[in-house]
């Protein structure tokens, strides 16, 4: 995909409590991450795997990785911040 939009080089990701009841284990883009990544960027496509991708933008993030490793396996997860780094 093309990304046409600049975005940032880093993004700052709150994940609220709400993120988390909300979310939906297994989920690219209903899990905790994708939700408080779209009250950023409400009208981009969005999807949380490996990376955080944003509209063909991708993010690194191990913090995201083990979050919503835990997530999925049902370990507790706490709101948090969580960076995330532009790679292509």
């Amino acid at each position: 995909m093309l990304v046409t939009k600049k975005y940032p080089t880093t993004l700052r990701i709150e994940i609220l409590q709400d993120d988390i009841y909300r979310g939906i284990r297994g989920s690219f883009s209903s899990c905790p991450i994708a939700r408080a990544v779209r009250r950023m960027f409400p009208d981009e496509a969005i999807a949380v795997g490996g990376h955080i991708t944003l509209n063909g933008a991708v993010y690194s993030s191990s913090e995201a990785i083990t979050f919503i490793s835990n997530f999925d396996r049902y370990k507790p997860v706490s709101p948090c911040v969580i960076e995330a780094t532009r790679i292509s």
